[in-house]
């Protein structure tokens, strides 16, 4: 009995420490607030490619069975040198010692080490991409649109050119889009929520303190590369919206890796006015 309960309060102490907590930018890498239908990029001049070969096809396979095979062999090693076997099945836990405190957080701290390293590389291999749908049922066509084809440069097609009234100007506002992009990344670090909301409607605010409690309190988001497209121009609902589609490769946390990120913000005015601020109502993930 008292080896059953030895071995689930290890467990549970697994369970109870959190992973580590990766940096991510502003708005966590998710889908949030308000969604809108956007064109699909136009797509680029085709290009001749090279067909890949049959070696290359057959190494992702094994690297994967690799990896499964280190966790498996590292159990193994374990079981084999008797650690676990000492810990769970041996009886040393007649009254715990700080040995078996030690030897506990021993296993915890490889398991750790373990899972940790797997979930980094994962995440280094590709963007975060997961699109959580929103009010707006026709948010799943804006993102089969924007996650189009990609051209030879590394760097999504363009979007067909966009109707918009003559006083919008384009190139100024995508221009001031760039650097409210990074200072908003900034603002995403300090968790300053008063320059945040400066940008961003009461609702997308609230939903963006609560993804913000999950992550680093501490943080650094290094933007390397951004660009940014004008997506969409449409008047709903007495509200002018403008889609923004940004993409680029960012750095969190010193992190050796970049990560390479490609989402879509939406923001609206109120048609009424003929000037005024727009407010940030939505972030869309483009896959």
């Amino acid at each position: 009995m008292k080896q059953l309960f030895t071995l689930l309060f290890a467990f549970c102490l697994v369970a109870a420490i959190p992973h580590q907590a990766e940096a991510k930018r502003f708005g966590g890498g998710f889908s949030l607030g308000k969604s809108y239908s956007m064109p699909k990029k136009a797509a680029p001049a085709p290009t001749k490619q090279v067909a890949p070969s049959q070696t290359g096809s057959k190494t992702a396979p094994t690297s994967t069975a690799g990896g499964k095979a280190g966790m498996g062999g590292l159990m193994g090693g374990l079981l084999a040198g008797g650690i676990l076997g000492a810990l769970f099945f041996g009886g040393a836990f007649e009254g715990i010692q700080l040995m078996d405190m030690l030897l506990i957080g021993l296993v915890i701290f490889m398991l750790f080490k373990l899972f940790g390293s797997q979930r980094r590389a994962a995440y280094a291999g590709a963007s975060q991409g997961g699109y959580a749908p929103n009010e707006v049922p026709m948010a799943r066509n804006a993102e089969q649109g924007l996650g189009g084809a990609s051209n030879a440069s590394g760097m999504s097609a363009t979007f067909a050119k966009i109707d918009t009234p003559e006083w919008f100007d384009e190139d100024a506002f995508l221009a001031g889009a760039k650097d409210h992009f990074k200072n908003l990344q900034s603002a995403w670090d300090r968790q300053d929520w008063q320059e945040i909301s400066s940008y961003t409607s009461p609702e997308l605010l609230q939903s963006l303190k609560t993804n913000r409690m999950v992550l680093p309190e501490n943080q650094v988001t290094e933007v390397l590369s951004v660009d940014v497209e004008l997506a969409n121009f449409q008047t709903l609902l007495g509200e002018h919206i403008v889609s923004l589609y940004f993409e680029g490769e960012i750095r969190e946390n010193g992190s050796a890796t970049t990560t390479p990120f490609a989402e879509a913000w939406h923001l609206s005015r109120d048609a009424d006015l003929d000037s005024g601020n727009w407010t940030l109502v939505g972030i869309e993930q483009v896959s």
